[in-house]
């Protein structure tokens, strides 16, 4: 895990996978389980694929080069 990302009053995990510099950016439930989640941790994640929502990668900045 990368870092632990505020956007109001929801909590984000900016993740990088394993052997990969592919990011993904992981919402956590608003019910303080995962706070002990830190920047440098290992973390494993999951989800329903019925849940799921994916974007096309585009010509647009990402939040680094803003």
């Amino acid at each position: 895990m990368e870092a632990l990302l505020f956007d109001g009053g929801n909590s984000r995990l900016l993740v990088v996978l394993e052997n990969s510099k592919q990011e993904l950016i992981v919402s956590l439930p608003q019910n303080r389980q995962f706070d002990y989640i830190k920047a440098k941790d290992k973390i494993k994640i999951g989800w329903d694929p019925e849940a799921a929502v994916c974007f096309n990668k585009t010509d647009g900045k990402i939040y680094e080069e803003l």
